[in-house]
């Protein structure tokens, strides 16, 4: 809880960590489209009989005057279907966590959003397995002391709690419980 106060007093518009975030979002959105864009022409090129050289001996090197099959597309080779569905797989997953990301961003990366009070508010929801924080107004004094105590002149209300809480953390703790 300590540490969560320090967070609360000491966080005001210091979003360095959304820089990185945003990085790894753009990384994550790249890599996802590169990924499906790979596994189709991973498929095509598999089903393509014509991807192998048994076609052009066939044809041009009159491979079929000597017995030559016409061969299996890689598409009917065993696991083949199954690597390229596994790429869309982990595509999917990179471009839902990119998804993700950019949510979350949009939620909390705003320089004027402290963290650190909805962070506080859902943990002691959580260790007190309640829905919603109880005792507003000692919360709000707790707040008050954590900021004069790193030395910001700011004052916490039991009211701006409950509109912080309301807006942001209802939210994060859905969030945080659906982590866990």
């Amino acid at each position: 809880m300590l540490k969560l106060l320090a967070l609360a007093s000491d966080e005001e518009g210091n979003k360095n960590w959304a820089d990185l975030m945003r990085l790894r979002q753009k990384a994550l959105k790249s890599i996802a489209g590169r990924m499906e864009t790979l596994a189709d022409e991973a498929e095509k090129r598999a089903k393509d009989p014509f991807s192998k050289v048994q076609p052009y001996l066939i044809h041009g090197a009159y491979g079929g005057l000597f017995g030559m099959k016409w061969p299996e597309p890689l598409w009917d080779s065993p696991g083949v279907e199954i690597v390229i569905s596994g790429m869309r797989g982990l595509a999917k997953i990179w471009k839902d966590d990119s998804i993700k990301f950019g949510g979350f961003l949009e939620a909390y990366s705003d320089r004027r959003i402290n963290l650190g009070i909805p962070l506080l508010l859902c943990r002691v929801c959580m260790s007190l397995h309640i829905t919603e924080p109880i005792c507003w107004d000692a919360l709000a004094s707790l707040f008050t002391c954590a900021f004069e105590a790193s030395g910001k002149k700011r004052s916490v209300s039991a009211d701006s709690l409950r509109k912080t809480w309301k807006k942001r953390g209802k939210k994060m703790l859905r969030s945080l419980l659906a982590v866990k």
